[in-house]
């Protein structure tokens, strides 16, 4: 989901920045651009900003932000994918090795056809290939003793203490 938001973010960030290029930079001065005199500006009429102006000034900084934010957080599930481990597992250090290769965690994730998943989202049609609790690629160690295997009991130890 990630993803797709990043990606909305940024194409709608662009093309709202072309309308403001076209209706409002023409008339603006440098301080039209901070949100607060703009609404100031607005509000009382001392300038000849417009309700579509301030409402277009307010949609590029959401989706600036939301572009940022998303981006970012794509950034970092691609990162905790293609280690093999999930954020909480990583958070809390848990000791742990993922001997699957990068594809195979994206396999995992995003189904048999992963890359396509990304341009058409078919997540029905392209399964995972694991139920998403049962993974026989993650070594843990616990005091020194390797456990090998499917780990479900330390896999959701995160969520018995919610």
């Amino acid at each position: 989901m990630n993803f797709y938001i990043a990606v909305a973010s940024v194409v709608g960030l662009y093309f709202t920045a072309m309308y403001l290029v076209d209706d409002f930079v023409l008339l603006a001065e440098p301080s039209d651009y901070v949100l607060p005199v703009t609404l100031y500006r607005w509000a009382f009429g001392t300038s000849w900003i417009q309700t579509h102006h301030v409402l277009m000034i307010i949609h590029v900084y959401t989706l600036w932000w939301t572009g940022f934010a998303a981006v970012g957080f794509f950034l970092w599930h691609v990162v905790v994918i293609s280690i093999g481990r999930t954020t909480h597992e990583l958070r809390s250090g848990a000791k742990l090795r993922c001997t699957a290769t990068v594809a195979e965690n994206f396999r995992s994730v995003f189904g048999a056809l992963w890359l396509l998943n990304f341009v058409f989202p078919a997540h029905i049609a392209f399964q995972q290939t694991s139920d998403g609790i049962h993974w026989e690629n993650i070594k843990a160690s616990a005091a020194g003793i390797a456990i090998s295997g499917s780990l479900p009991q330390y896999r959701d130890s995160g969520l018995r203490n919610l």
